[in-house]
């Protein structure tokens, strides 16, 4: 089928939208000042109470091998959020008959991929924007983590795939009440990474917006690009162990089994920081954090 040629007005607009929005990231990387602030003040701390996730080579090539994943085999390395996604289909213990929402899940790439990868019964990608149909088998629903459009206990897992930090206000919070209302007894979530670092902090990227919470230390970084761009972004929240049990368990209610679980790639810490360096040393031990709705 023909396809028609955008008209030279929608073309200029969506290189003005590209350059505004991608320049940033671009100009700082180039420079080696990419998250100069937050790379000097905050870094990643070990540990974790859960089984280590240990994943090795065919776990890898096998999500790169999918025809979804053809945009992360242009790195001659291990690309981090492809390890991202190897590490919840692990976690989340996918397999045919199961029912996946993956939750702030963009175009849905993930989710293309679990379905494709794990013959799932049903699988949902729930994003704050309405995005295209692709085709894929995957049900796109659009609303707020805070109040997933679906019914109590109508899930077997859940992912959240590199959003988690970026949620504002209470909606992590909401979030974990929200894993507890939808998940199934014996049903899991995977939130990856999971950042545990030296200090609980409000990481931005713009002045002039107060603190979520005047318990974290806010960090004003005009050269981060860990914060984003986007219209949901500009901000990410990290934490530390007390903000962690202070915060985030009592969110659990009683109905969650909660865990913190360190990653390894090849017997080896991951990912590896020195060809991942579009990412600040936050994203360095990467853990995942799972949440297991009790029976």
């Amino acid at each position: 089928m023909a396809t028609t040629k955008p008209d030279l007005r929608t073309r200029v607009r969506r290189f003005y939208h590209h350059i505004r929005t991608n320049w940033p990231w671009t100009l700082y990387q180039r420079a080696g000042i990419n998250n100069l602030v937050t790379n000097r003040k905050l870094y990643p701390v070990e540990g974790g109470d859960g089984e280590p996730c240990r994943l090795v080579r065919a776990d890898y090539d096998a999500l790169l091998a999918l025809d979804v994943m053809e945009r992360f085999r242009k790195y001659p390395f291990v690309f981090d959020k492809v390890l991202e996604y190897a590490v919840s289909i692990r976690l989340l213990g996918l397999e045919p008959g199961k029912v996946l929402l993956d939750a702030a899940g963009g175009f849905g790439e993930y989710a293309a991929a679990a379905l494709e990868l794990c013959g799932l019964e049903r699988v949902y990608c729930l994003d704050a924007v309405r995005l295209p149909d692709r085709g894929d088998g995957v049900e796109r629903l659009v609303g707020d983590v805070s109040a997933i459009p679906l019914p109590d206990a109508s899930l077997d897992a859940i992912s959240c795939h590199h959003s988690f930090e970026h949620f504002q206000g209470e909606a992590d919070v909401a979030f974990i009440r929200e894993i507890g209302r939808v998940l199934r007894p014996g049903g899991r979530a995977c939130i990856i990474p999971f950042f545990l670092c030296n200090r609980y902090a409000e990481i931005r990227n713009v002045r002039g917006r107060a603190l979520f919470d005047p318990k974290a230390m806010a960090v004003y970084d005009p050269f981060g690009t860990f914060p984003g761009w986007g219209p949901f972004e500009r901000f990410a929240r990290v934490y530390d162990r007390q903000a962690f049990e202070g915060r985030l368990l009592p969110a659990a209610e009683g109905r969650l089994d909660v865990s913190v679980h360190p990653v390894f790639f090849e017997s080896e810490p991951c990912p590896d920081m020195s060809r991942n360096h579009h990412q600040p040393r936050l994203n360095g031990l990467l853990k995942a954090l799972i949440l297991t709705r009790r029976v």
